[in-house]
């Protein structure tokens, strides 16, 4: 199961969706990370404890899309993550 670095909290600023690195990650973190609706969508659904298998399972449902669509843009969200060491 992915988990999310507690150092790290979603905002919507100005109609953005914005990680904001807090506590040390705020010294560390040089920048900002912002998502898209899917993105922040996904993102929540970790925040809850879901697996990428259920996440990508509620995104079908609730965006009508194809399963394998939904996979694949849980894995490339969630890589991105990783790549940045959130996830």
């Amino acid at each position: 199961m992915e988990k999310i670095k507690q150092e790290f909290v979603l905002r919507r600023i100005a109609g953005e969706n914005v990680l904001i690195p807090v506590g040390n990650q705020g010294d560390k973190f040089q920048g900002i990370i912002t998502l898209n609706e899917t993105g922040r969508f996904i993102w929540e659904k970790l925040e809850e404890g879901k697996n990428l298998e259920e996440i990508a399972e509620t995104i079908t449902e609730e965006y009508e899309v194809s399963r394998e669509k939904a996979e694949r843009d849980v894995n490339r969200i969630c890589e991105q993550l990783r790549e940045l060491e959130i996830l």
